[in-house]
């Protein structure tokens, strides 16, 4: 190493070699701390003052060199110096994401969910987690994987850079009887032959809690699909505007029937086909 004081024997030079070299320990030492290295790239060695030990070339104090690296490295020796200057510290660029999950029920009527975000934030070079809880408004007719954007609440990349934006995307969770397709609703129904055959009265909670009753007269067949208008899910841009619920009958027949039913039964349905 060409400043290493031991590698010189001449007084002046000798002299000189411990004053670069001074430097140059002063330099890895900023340089191998990213905390240290962002203060000096931002305010300069006045930044340092207080976390980096300056040595004055003034001081009456004997300085070994030696003794000073291998506090640093070890018998060893220090790093290459030159791949030292050539390191470049950078950030990461983080970008903040949240999914979290409603019900349909509130997708369909709409609410004020609260959400716990946790963000990456700086206090001066320090970072932290900062905890923020966002109120959150679902509108009526909200869509499965809607996205919604928060500007500036998201994580911070660095100490002098603003946050980023936060996004929140909602997952609607899959219901235990209803299924929605874009704004419709459909409704699977099981009914008994004899149900299908004569007809039955039927009641189906909605998604606020309503009754809507219906009566079936018409026979159901297994591709037989009823449809009740403005009774589906919200226009997510016009709430007042309803899509449709669409009833799906799915008829269960008997498992078994004895000889003399099956007589009765073709005697019925004798020339009605």
């Amino acid at each position: 190493m060409k400043w290493h004081p031991d590698k010189h024997i001449d007084p002046e030079d000798k002299k000189e070699a411990e004053k670069q070299f001074k430097k140059l320990c002063e330099a890895y030492n900023v340089l191998s701390d990213p905390e240290k290295r962002t203060k000096y790239d931002v305010y300069g060695k006045s930044g340092l003052s207080d976390s980096v030990t300056v040595y004055d070339d003034s001081s009456d104090t004997e300085f070994d060199p030696s003794t000073f690296i291998r506090s640093f490295f070890g018998d060893s020796g220090p790093p290459n110096f030159t791949s030292i200057f050539d390191t470049k510290f950078t950030y990461k660029e983080t970008q903040s994401f949240v999914f979290f999950e409603i019900s349909l029920e509130e997708a369909y009527s709409g609410c004020t969910k609260k959400v716990k975000v946790i963000r990456k934030r700086y206090k001066k070079f320090i970072i932290y987690d900062d905890e923020q809880l966002l109120d959150v408004i679902i509108k009526p007719g909200t869509i499965d994987g809607t996205l919604l954007t928060y500007a500036e609440q998201g994580n911070q990349n660095s100490p002098t850079s603003k946050p980023n934006d936060l996004y929140l995307k909602i997952l609607v969770k899959e219901h235990s009887i209803f299924k929605r397709h874009n704004n419709d609703l459909i409704y699977p129904c099981n009914i008994t032959l004899d149900n299908a055959l004569t007809g039955f009265e039927l009641v189906i909670k909605s998604l606020d809690n309503r009754d809507i009753q219906l009566k079936i007269n018409d026979i159901i067949t297994p591709y037989t699909k009823k449809v009740v208008k403005h009774e589906g899910m919200p226009h997510f841009l016009n709430p007042n505007t309803k899509g449709d619920l669409i009833i799906e009958f799915n008829i269960i027949f008997p498992k078994k029937l004895s000889n003399e039913e099956k007589r009765k039964i073709k005697k019925i349905f004798k020339n009605k086909f």
